[in-house]
């Protein structure tokens, strides 16, 4: 059954290595189909650097399209740029360029179309890491293809020392851009305040953290939190014992108590002359028991399966094969994910013609059904793409949305519970339809009595459409303690 915190292991790409991202990276996509098939489930986060705003929507699009359609969650960070595929000026993007609203043209165009892309499909926004760095730019004339250079930074100061940003400009930037989304009705979009580790206790302890954190009381405009580590390749064998870490966890846990905090990249070079290093040290970092003991509010770690080629020409190469990953995974296991980071909403997998699992967090459209009396409390259940449930064998395990017409093998009886959940009889009247393991395998119907992993929860989209989850949702994290209204079905 689900574990009782948050926890999984992200493929975080950037395929192409330029950091221009696209999805044709075919062996980047092997490793993610290798820990999908392994794992039983999606876990890919699939980030784009949006060279923004120059970069089209048309663009950005498609990159929302194709992590979707793998079943992943598409992340966006923004970064500065007049051109694609490099950076801009960063005094163009200075804190008060913001709150002044000088971009707000092109923020606003790009707030609608992700709201107007589709309001039940989550787009994560990056944006502002690493702006716990103190940074004065180089001396002008700007060289973005050398030397690239961000403008948001928390403490920037210009090329002659004089400040351009403090901790309280970059809250009222930060705060400035989220509420663009909020007043514009965006609400599907969710936000990642991400730092470095940089092993510097005024940079990553309580004295910047805590000054240019965004959120409060009166200003709900953080989602997650996160922070980087990669391969030292001298000291350590894993991020564990990193002393990065010991600066940057604590601080970034104290700045709020309840939200997830992932590890938003990590990776590993090889180290010459020892072949056992980077499996030792990705087994290490990746093993979910030891960064729970270590770390516990840890969800999970965006890993960079990568080669990037740095502005001087330095090649960091974190690309790793699938026997890489396996050699790494023989030191835990991969079975330690399959219990982790997901969510209790019902899915037709693939849109239906499948099994149905409820492990989603988000409820987009294989998380919809809709619902039609037969009669009496007997009702039909269509999945996405409108296959019926479908019992194979009465009383046995396999329920699936594969019917193409209802029948008496289609039909569920739903009977409503005193706490408003309901339970999910099959047309024998006897069995009743189960989050089997507490929702982390395909629902069966071999149960004849009902406990919670029988009680499910249903919340009216429109007309006879509904979300449809398991009633055993606590154990799948602090982020399930509020979930959609509980709806009376007609």
């Amino acid at each position: 059954m689900p574990s009782s915190y948050d926890w999984g292991m992200y493929n975080y790409h950037h395929p192409s290595g330029d950091e221009i991202d696209d999805m044709t990276d075919t062996a980047a996509l092997a490793n993610d189909d290798y820990w999908t098939a392994n794992v039983g489930k999606q876990m890919s986060i699939y980030p784009k650097l949006v060279w923004w705003p120059a970069e089209s929507w048309t663009s950005i699009k498609a990159w929302l399209d194709a992590a979707f359609s793998r079943g992943g969650e598409p992340l966006l960070m923004l970064c500065n740029s007049s051109v694609v595929g490099r950076w801009d000026n960063p005094r163009n993007w200075i804190n008060s360029t913001w709150t002044s609203g000088s971009h707000d043209t092109a923020l606003n165009t790009l707030i609608d179309n992700i709201k107007n892309y589709s309001l039940d499909h989550i787009v994560h926004i990056r944006f502002f890491w690493e702006g716990n760095r103190n940074v004065q730019l180089r001396p002008l004339p700007y060289d973005p293809v050398n030397f690239p250079e961000a403008g948001w930074y928390a403490d920037l100061k210009n090329e002659n020392g004089v400040q351009l940003n403090t901790p309280t400009t970059f809250k009222d930037a930060w705060r400035y851009i989220v509420n663009k989304f909020k007043t514009r009705g965006a609400s599907n979009a969710r936000f990642w305040f991400t730092v470095g580790s940089y092993g510097n206790i005024l940079y990553n302890g309580s004295s910047i953290l805590s000054q240019m954190y965004p959120e409060d009381v009166s200003h709900q405009c953080v989602d997650n939190l996160g922070y980087e580590i990669y391969a030292n390749r001298i000291t350590t064998n894993s991020y564990l014992n990193d002393p990065n870490i010991t600066y940057t966890y604590p601080a970034l846990a104290a700045l709020n108590a309840t939200k997830p905090i992932f590890v938003v990249e990590s990776g590993c070079q090889s180290k010459p002359g020892d072949a056992a290093y980077k499996p030792a040290w990705l087994g290490n970092t990746l093993n979910p028991a030891l960064i729970k003991a270590a770390y516990p509010r840890t969800c999970g770690i965006l890993y960079w399966d990568d080669l990037s080629i740095l502005g001087d020409g330095t090649k960091f190469d974190l690309k790793d094969t699938v026997a890489a990953q396996n050699m790494a995974l023989a030191r835990f296991g991969i079975a330690d994910y399959r219990n982790g980071y997901t969510g209790p909403f019902l899915s037709a997998v693939n849109g239906g013609g499948a099994n149905a699992i409820p492990n989603r967090m988000y409820p987009y459209g294989w998380e919809q059904f809709k619902l039609t009396k037969v009669s009496g409390s007997w009702y039909y259940i269509q999945s996405y793409d409108n296959h019926y449930l479908f019992e194979q064998n009465a009383g046995g395990a396999g329920i699936t949305f594969e019917g193409t017409y209802g029948d008496i093998w289609n039909r569920v009886l739903l009977t409503r519970q005193t706490d408003g959940y309901y339970t999910m009889k099959c047309y024998d009247n006897v069995h009743f339809i189960c989050a089997e393991n507490g929702g982390e395998t395909p629902i069966n119907a071999t149960r004849t009595s009902a406990g919670i992993f029988e009680n499910w929860g249903f919340h009216n989209i429109s007309g006879n459409v509904y979300n449809i989850w398991t009633k055993n949702y606590p154990a799948y994290g602090p982020r399930f303690q509020a979930m959609p209204t509980l709806s009376i079905i007609p």
